[in-house]
Parts: structure tokens; sequence; C-alpha cells
């Protein structure tokens, strides 16, 4: 019972999860900017959207002209525990966005992850973790349309209890009210003679 349990919650933690990516658009969410220099001409800004369902985390670092103007802070701040953005160490990139992505009602169970770095000479290298594409973006103001694949460890067993314990309160109340109809039938029907 325990196992069925677990599956089924644990099924209802992905849904929930993939049902929030699919419908919620986090840029239309609110934002928050925080901005930093890292050493001599190296430049760290965090842009973090939240809302009830999703959280993205977008991480920028770059040398060279940074125009501003900027929040003044510890972009570290803005960094989701649940992500893999880490705050930047030498030796430092040119160029470097990352893209953490979180899913979940309550807590953030499926996440992606995206990488775009530019080297030295001028080359980019691209990477993505944790992302089934259903349709890329058109450009134009058209999001793309993904399920994120990586579980967030901490919310994903955290939701899956969560959900667990919502289908035993449902099958309780269920049985419950078809005990309480059961007893509330007229006796004399039952026991009625031709």
């Amino acid at each position: 019972m325990a196992a069925c349990l677990a599956a089924i919650g644990a099924s209802l933690n992905v849904a929930v999860a993939w049902t929030c990516a699919l419908t919620v658009d986090l840029g239309q969410q609110s934002v928050d900017e925080l901005y930093t220099d890292i050493g001599l001409e190296h430049h760290w800004e965090v842009y973090r959207w939240k809302g009830l369902s999703g959280t993205r985390v977008l991480s920028r670092c770059w040398t060279g002209f940074a125009p501003g103007p900027y929040n003044h802070g510890d972009p570290a701040d803005l960094v989701a525990s649940w992500g893999r953005t880490e705050t930047p160490t030498e030796p430092l990139a040119p160029s470097l966005s990352e893209i953490d992505d979180g899913w979940g009602v309550p807590l953030r169970s499926m996440g992606s992850y995206v990488t775009v770095q530019w080297s030295a000479d001028g080359e980019k290298s691209f990477s993505r973790t944790g992302i089934f594409t259903l349709r890329s973006s058109a450009g134009a103001g058209e999001r793309g349309v993904y399920l994120p694949l990586l579980p967030l460890w901490l919310g994903f067993l955290g939701n899956t209890i969560a959900y667990a314990l919502v289908v035993i309160a449902i099958r309780g109340a269920v049985r419950d009210l078809l005990r309480a109809i059961r007893y509330t039938r007229p006796r004399h029907a039952l026991h009625a003679h031709p």
C-alpha cells in the first residue's frame, strides 16, 4: 500500500510540475535583479522570476563594459538553492549565461538547466540539461514549450509526500461519506417483508 501511495504521489507531483511548465509564462511574473563587480572589469548579474508554480534564475557573468544602471547587491542572494548556478570563480569565462528553471507546487520539484558560454577566441558553447522540447521558440515573442526532466530531490520528495497524504485524506473522506450514506438509509426498507 505504501509503495502504491508513493507511486501515486510521485505521478501527481510530476503531472503538476509539467502542467505548470506548459501553462505558466514566467516572463510575466515579478522579477528581482542584483549586480556586482567581480575583480577587474568582470561583472555578475542575476535575475529571478518567481511565481506560485515556477521559478527562473538567469545568471550572466561577463568581462568588459557594464552600461547599467543596476541594483547593486549580492547576486548569490537570488540564486536558487535547488539550482545548478553557483557564484563565479576563477578562471572566469569572458561570457557565461546560465538559466535554472524549477517547477512544482508547493515546492519546486522538477527543473532544467541551460548554459551558454563564449570563449576568449569567440567560440560559443551551448548545453541543455533536463529539457524535453515540445516546440522550439519561434522568436517574435513566442515562447518555446518544454517539459522539465530533472528531479529537484528535496522538493520532489516533499511534494510526493504531500500529494500522497492528500490522496489518503480524499480516500478516507470518500469512504466515510459512503458509510454515512449507507447508515442513513431507512432501516425499515432493509427489513421489509412481502
